[in-house]
């Protein structure tokens, strides 16, 4: 924290004088700056959190980040599919339990923003959620500074078939995803696309769990991009930074922010919350009517014919997704989001 800065009053307002030497800070990441530097709790405007203390004291500082980022980069920028010859985890990963359920979801981008990956479990001993990693592929760090989106698909496979997690789904926020949903499928995995910008559900099932304590995880941070005058991307700073629209529940980040990261992390949650069921105990965190607009939870395959397996179903449902897709594109754009 800076000493106490110049101060006054004025009228309502208090008025800081900052040293300039700080004013990259207060640019480039406002809300953070007056946290970390003057200890002043952020409030966003229509925040989705409505009390930034919770994020503050919800991490367990007492875990460490398991990407190895120079690894995941050399693996990005090689022309290799697999990670495996690559050593991107470190040994704070946690080994698989083969009692419990696990959910990847993976916010793609291309050029000039980056890619969020989240995989999430339920403790089957607790019901409490735990982020087994979470991280972003910035394009700015990538070869012609594209991102290879076909490769994320190669994470999953490599992280079910090579180091043993059991990968119950794998879902896509819907961009450029139609493909790589078909070859996990073909890989004998289930895949779907599941929006989090569509309807609050996906948010306000996040937030729910993060301000009950029902979640483990931790305040990824990535590295900085040499040369690059930019500060680096943070989970926390993005949850800080989202803000709801109170008329349409759209969540979406402040100027100058992202949500990359955190639409991961929802996506990833929402689903494990909504198909974990074998595990589910007592005092489990329970996803109730007003976060599936009425409905009681399902089985969302309990109603099929038997005859048909989870692969076979999804590869029938595929042509749907994909026509679905190509008509959100051309009619408003929607379904790709404002950043893309």
């Amino acid at each position: 924290m800076l000493p106490i800065p110049n101060k006054k009053q004025d009228g309502p307002h208090l008025i800081y004088r900052i040293p300039y030497e700080f004013y990259n800070e207060f640019n480039d990441a406002p809300y953070e700056a007056m946290r970390d530097l003057l200890a002043i709790p952020a409030i966003v405007k229509d925040a989705l959190f409505r009390n930034p203390r919770v994020l503050e004291e919800r991490p367990d500082i007492t875990r460490i980040d398991p990407i190895i980022e120079e690894n995941l980069y050399k693996w990005i920028n090689y022309k290799v599919d697999s990670p495996k010859s690559f050593n991107i985890f470190n040994e704070h990963l946690e080994k698989p339990d083969n009692h419990a359920a696990y959910f990847i979801h993976i916010d793609l981008a291309l050029t000039e923003d980056a890619t969020g990956i989240s995989m999430v479990h339920r403790n089957p001993a607790t019901g409490r959620f735990i982020v087994d990693f979470i991280f972003a592929i910035e394009s700015l760090k990538c070869i012609e500074k594209r991102i290879p989106i076909g490769k994320m698909k190669f994470l999953a496979i490599y992280l079910k078939y090579n180091l043993g997690y059991n990968i119950s789904k794998v879902t896509y926020d819907g961009f450029q995803s139609a493909e790589s949903i078909q070859e996990l499928i073909d890989n004998g995995m289930d895949a779907k696309i599941q929006s989090v910008d569509r309807t609050p559900a996906p948010y306000d099932t996040l937030r729910d769990i993060i301000e009950s304590d029902q979640l483990s995880f931790y305040d990824y941070r990535s590295e900085n991009i040499p040369g690059i005058d930019k500060p680096n991307r943070s989970l926390i700073r993005e949850l800080l930074n989202l803000t709801k629209d109170t008329k349409t529940g759209k969540v979406d980040h402040i100027a100058k922010g992202s949500k990359d990261l955190s639409d991961s992390l929802c996506g990833a949650i929402f689903t494990c919350a909504s198909e974990d069921f074998e595990y589910r105990g007592v005092n489990d965190f329970e996803l109730e009517k007003d976060h599936l607009n009425g409905d009681s939870i399902e089985d969302p395959y309990s109603e099929q014919d038997d005859s048909f397996s989870i692969g076979e179903l999804n590869s029938k449902m595929i042509e749907n997704e994909m026509d679905k897709e190509e008509d959100r594109f051309q009619d408003n754009n929607e379904f790709y989001g404002e950043d893309f």
